[in-house]
């Protein structure tokens, strides 16, 4: 199943249960593993203020895979910035499909698009998102 279709699956319910138990089935995903981890994940961002539009022009289809590793080690990376990473992101979003495109979106907006967060993500990849405790603070050690 295409994670478009996962993420509006877990978009149309509420229950936090029915959302884990749709998350444990697609576990072998990888593909929705590497969406949430680039969607939540406070550590990579892709410094993207406007959303970008693009028009269907090539006929070239790249899969989503591909399309996600070149948006984390081109634009999360710093490779390029500024309108040039505009530019390459409207050629990849010219690439992929429509519910692609949607997901990169998504991606590039730091929202899961189905209201989880990285509690129930971190369910069902543990340490998938880092979790960070409130000033790193621990409890008080008797030693």
């Amino acid at each position: 199943m295409s994670v478009y279709k996962i993420i509006q699956e877990l978009a149309q319910t509420r229950s936090s249960n029915d959302k884990k138990a749709i998350l444990a089935r697609e576990i072998s995903n990888e593909d929705l593993k590497t969406f949430f981890r680039l969607a939540l994940s406070n550590q990579i961002r892709f410094y993207q203020k406007k959303p970008i539009s693009s028009v269907k022009k090539n006929r070239l289809e790249l899969n989503l895979t591909d399309a996600m590793v070149c948006l984390e080690t081109r634009i999360a990376s710093r490779e390029i910035t500024g309108n040039d990473a505009k530019e390459y992101l409207v050629s990849l979003f010219n690439t992929v499909t429509e519910e692609d495109e949607a997901v990169l979106k998504l991606i590039l907006q730091k929202k899961s698009g189905c209201d989880i967060g990285s509690a129930i993500v971190n369910k069902i990849w543990p340490k998938l998102i880092p979790d960070f405790p409130c000033l790193l603070a621990t409890n008080y050690d008797e030693k």
